[in-house]
């Protein structure tokens, strides 16, 4: 539970910043549902077992078999788990709290990253999630990181207060990556955002941010979920636009 001034500081570093982190949210036992489902789905594909979704040796299949990882990563968003999870009424009462005003919805397009040690093909570089998302600028993207994660392994990189620029044209590419030239990016303010397992990051479709390289020798996990405001436009990419449940995680 979050007590009134906790939300009154989430809701205006939000609102400021562009963004609010909120710490402690899951308990451990609240995503275990999911990290089991997850090797289950991997045991299926790979006919081994797995000790954690951190296993060493899952680390090492994935570096040998790039294709395998591939495919996981598209398979996870099957999981009815990770529905379970995104669309939960927890989720639904934090943003009616941090970001008050809206009838909120769960677009259907899910994602966990999969970010491998010292792969450089996948790293989100500088962006606004609006130009990929698209839809309305309301759009709230909540990061949630599936351990801890701090410089090494690639913690989110954000420039608070950038919302405010609006919508920004990314005319740049970084290999197959879209991201604003780099004089604007050079005027961004920015400040890494460690945080511990269990913490969520809400942020709104407009704040500048960055995924950075895994240099640790373990993969980083971690969910995106984005939610809209009822009846707002969204792009057919995101999928449908899903109703949140009302009851909280048990």
């Amino acid at each position: 539970m979050l007590t009134d001034q906790q939300l009154a500081e989430y809701r205006q570093t939000y609102e400021n910043q562009g963004y609010a982190l909120v710490r402690g949210f899951f308990r451990p036992e609240d995503l275990k549902p999911y990290q089991d489902a997850y090797l289950r789905m991997v045991q299926e594909k790979t006919g081994r077992a797995f000790t954690s979704m951190h296993d060493p040796e899952l680390r090492d299949l994935f570096n040998q078999d790039r294709k395998l990882e591939s495919e996981v990563y598209t398979a996870v968003r099957d999981l009815p788990e990770m529905l379970a999870l995104a669309s939960d009424g927890r989720m639904a009462e934090v943003l009616e709290q941090i970001v008050p005003g809206h009838d909120w919805r769960l677009l259907e397009k899910m994602i966990m990253r999969i970010d491998m040690p010292e792969w450089t093909e996948e790293i989100a570089h500088w962006h606004q999630d609006h130009f990929y998302v698209k839809g309305n600028t309301e759009i709230v993207t909540v990061w949630i990181p599936l351990q801890n994660v701090f410089h090494e392994n690639g913690c989110l990189l954000v420039a608070p207060r950038s919302h405010k620029m609006g919508v920004v044209e990314h005319s740049h590419m970084i290999g197959k990556r879209h991201t604003p030239e780099e004089d604007l990016l050079q005027r961004l303010d920015t400040t890494e955002v460690p945080m511990q397992f269990g913490d969520i990051l809400l942020f709104n479709a407009l704040l500048f941010h960055a995924g950075q390289l895994n240099t640790s020798d373990h993969i980083r996990y971690s969910f995106q979920f984005r939610y809209t405001p009822a009846g707002m436009p969204t792009d057919a990419s995101m999928g449908r636009v899903l109703e949140m449940r009302r009851s909280a995680l048990s």
